[in-house]
């Protein structure tokens, strides 16, 4: 632990650097970053950890107010000493943070942006991307942003993420942030439902597979398009052939010239050529992991000798285990299907969120060895001499997460079905959310992280905190007030701590 002299002492000399930059800041030209993409607003943020430490912390908002990325260099410096603390460096396109230790680079971070850069409508230009980020050695996917101020590249991380990933209760109260890293991070639901967060999609829920409760919805009963996570209610249809008899898991299967076809085009996902014998194994994975249209296609044909008729007997299913009206299938993939009229319809695959946790619930169920497949990051499609890749970001993101399905088209937008499991007094859960609807891939992940997160600790019993938000009058919303603010406390601690 440091001692209180040394807390003295570091923070004096952080003080004098800040107050430098102040100082200098109508000196010298805007943030100079070495990224070109998104256009961002600079912003400093009163950062107050365990209400006792206060910090400069810089943030980014790509586009919109409010839409809050966190410099992991001034969180790192903040978080040092407490229970939460860790170390990070950053590179031009890779980050790396370890847990549990403190930030080696203390003399770099909680400068604050220059007032040239925060006056400045998108001053800033940084990349808004899924960097390569380890945690610990684990690879993970968030999105984030990464630029150089003064030669020195630093990282910026939604606030929402930064939550997640470091498990710490944190919150607003007006401009200012706090933090507790006491406690951890419990989603409250209903505050999220409050303030309409969940509008980000079209439509959400989220429930325990293992009991049926819906523990949560957001126009759980509104028919949305689904995109690919129809695959999954292909899935179902296919392994039904199997259990029945129909087909077996031994066959070997011809890929037709449709298939051939399908492949060739701006949907194709897996290359494959007409006359090749494949086999049912291969055709899953490539579905249900790269989301392959042409291995769904294989599949159907195989199972019912025509897509249509595979499309007839999705539908027969749908009602066989009581999904709704709402839920109506035209192919095996999710792709858009346009009618033979002279003004042509585009039609899509359309569910509730209701239904879509209702067949996700009975495939588990019935046939749990799905997530042999879906908790697969990638894998070798040998018959066809292909290699795939998991489109579901949170199979890194989440260890306790076992799939399930993405999905994506114009109409629907980013979709996400995803399952966790958690052990509650000996029993196995499996949570499932569905994210219907998002407008990017962006909000698909965090959307359904924070369903997953809110549904494990739903079935745990944890409960959220809850804090004052009003704007406290003491909190400086300038960089000088700031300093002066800091330097004070620290003052005042040392002079505690010599009494």
């Amino acid at each position: 632990m440091k001692s209180a002299k040394n807390i003295f002492d570091i923070k004096i000399k952080m003080m004098c650097l800040i107050m430098t930059v102040v100082i200098a800041a109508v000196m010298i030209w805007p943030v100079s970053v070495m990224a070109d993409g998104d256009k961002c607003m600079a912003e400093n943020i009163t950062l107050t950890v365990n209400d006792t430490d206060i910090y400069n912390v810089k943030a980014v908002c790509p586009y919109y107010d409010n839409n809050t990325y966190l410099s992991l260099r001034d969180m790192a410096n903040a978080f040092a000493g407490t229970d939460k603390a860790f170390d990070v460096s950053v590179a031009s396109d890779s980050i790396v943070i370890t847990t549990g230790t403190d930030y080696q680079s203390p003399g770099i971070g909680n400068d604050p942006f220059d007032q040239a850069a925060v006056d400045e409508v998108y001053g800033l230009s940084y990349t808004l991307k899924i960097n390569s980020i380890k945690i610990d050695g684990r690879e993970v996917k968030y999105f984030s942003l990464i630029g150089s101020v003064g030669g020195v590249y630093d990282a910026f991380i939604s606030t929402t993420d930064f939550a997640l990933i470091f498990d710490t209760d944190m919150w607003y109260r007006g401009d200012a942030l706090f933090a507790d890293t006491k406690s951890d991070y419990v989603i409250d639901i209903d505050r999220l439902d409050k303030n309409e967060y969940f509008s980000l999609s079209s439509g959400a829920l989220v429930g325990d597979a293992t009991t049926g409760d819906i523990l949560y919805e957001y126009e759980g009963d509104k028919s949305l398009p689904i995109a690919s996570t129809t695959k999954l209610m292909t899935y179902l249809v296919v392994m039904d052939a199997v259990s029945k008899g129909s087909i077996s898991m031994d066959d070997s299967i011809v890929i037709s010239e449709k298939a051939e076809w399908l492949s060739g085009t701006s949907d194709g996902v897996v290359a494959l050529t007409a006359g090749t014998v494949t086999n049912i194994r291969d055709m899953l994975c490539g579905m249900m992991i790269a989301s392959s249209n042409e291995c769904a296609l294989v599949l159907a044909e195989h199972v019912a000798g025509t897509e249509q008729l595979f499309v007839d007997m999705m539908n027969t299913t749908a009602a066989t285990i009581g999904l709704s009206d709402e839920t109506v299938f035209y192919n095996c993939n999710g792709l858009p299907v346009y009618s033979e009229d002279m003004i042509t319809s585009k039609k899509q695959n359309h569910m509730t969120c209701e239904d879509m946790f209702k067949l996700c619930s009975y495939i588990i169920n019935r046939y749990p060895q799905i997530t042999d497949i879906t908790t697969l990051k990638s894998t070798t499609l040998s018959s066809v001499g292909a290699w795939v890749a998991n489109t579901n970001s949170l199979l890194y993101n989440m260890p306790e997460c076992i799939g399930l399905k993405t999905g994506t088209t114009n109409k629907a937008g980013a979709c996400l079905v995803s399952a966790a499991t958690v052990n509650v007094d000996g029993t196995d859960h499996i949570i499932i959310a569905v994210e219907l609807g998002a407008e990017n891939q962006i909000y698909r992940i965090t959307v359904s992280q924070v369903l997953l997160t809110y549904g494990i600790q739903y079935v745990l019993g944890e409960t959220p905190s809850h804090h004052d938000t009003d704007v406290p009058g003491d909190i400086p919303v300038t960089a000088e007030g700031l300093c002066s603010l800091i330097v004070n406390t620290a003052r005042e601690k040392h002079e505690k701590t010599e009494e």
